[in-house]
């Protein structure tokens, strides 16, 4: 029996050892270091035997050998144990470090907070309110005077009715507050998958600047939004929205029922 699909085999190795880091804490340069140290043992181990000229084990290792090699072929147990090590270390990386300098350790402050930051994304517009994603560089008390750098990401809930654009530097002054969690659905769960941490309702926002963001993305942006304003122009409701959000992953304007 031969493997046919080493990238199923990696992918998954890879899961195991997401798993795995969600159980055992160790640091990413540890389980980067058991990387290096599997795949450095198993370049060493055919050094020698090259060295040797002795393919042939001892007896009593030659049939357990065999069949591991026949049936992880073309990939080595070594390149598996490895991919466990680096889905393990891909866990820890994705972890938020709670300390001074990450937005997510203001959470939850009775005093308001105004933060400063830069939008990463076009507004997610809703029906009764507008979604921004920022990525934070400073903030303070509302009663300080001096800033301090901070760094992560922060979900803020505005208004309806402004013009927001993806790169615009904004300033927000609310409570931070930690996520909530529903019966039915984590709203916690759901933003760290993101890789946000942080999330401000009903806050006051104003914009500092503009285009301070990637000029890249700044075009597909307006790409995507040129192209938004076609379909509309072309099809009808519901029509126009599905295929929005087929096309160009715009899904906030599908009707429920249509959803």
């Amino acid at each position: 029996m031969t493997l046919r699909y080493p990238l199923l085999y990696l992918s998954v190795a890879f899961v195991v050892g997401i798993l795995l880091g969600s159980q055992v804490s160790l640091p990413i340069l540890g389980w980067v270091a058991l990387a290096a140290a599997v795949l450095g043992a198993r370049m060493l181990q055919r050094r020698i035997n090259r060295a040797s000229k002795e393919h042939r084990p001892p007896p009593h290792q030659d049939r357990l050998t065999t069949r591991i090699n026949t049936f992880f072929q073309p990939l080595p147990l070594a390149v598996l144990l490895a991919a466990v090590c680096l889905g393990a270390a891909r866990f820890q990386a994705a972890q938020p470090v709670h300390e001074s300098g990450f937005i997510g350790w203001y959470n939850d402050l009775e005093s308001k907070l105004i933060v400063e930051g830069t939008l990463i994304e076009p507004p997610d517009e809703r029906d009764r309110y507008t979604n921004l994603r920022i990525k934070v560089d400073r903030l303070r008390l509302s009663y300080d005077l001096e800033f301090v750098p901070v760094h992560g990401l922060l979900l803020a809930r505005l208004p309806v009715g402004a013009n927001w654009r993806y790169g615009d530097r904004v300033r927000l002054e609310g409570h931070l507050q930690t996520p909530p969690e529903y019966l039915e659905f984590s709203y916690r769960e759901y933003l760290a998958r993101q890789g946000v941490y942080s999330y401000m309702r009903d806050a006051h926002a104003f914009v500092l600047g503009h285009d301070q963001g990637s000029p890249i993305l700044t075009a597909i942006y307006n790409l995507r939004q040129q192209a938004l304003e076609l379909i509309y122009r072309l099809y009808p409701d519901p029509e126009a929205s599905l295929m929005a959000g087929i096309l160009l992953g715009l899904q906030n304007g599908i009707p429920q029922d249509v959803q």
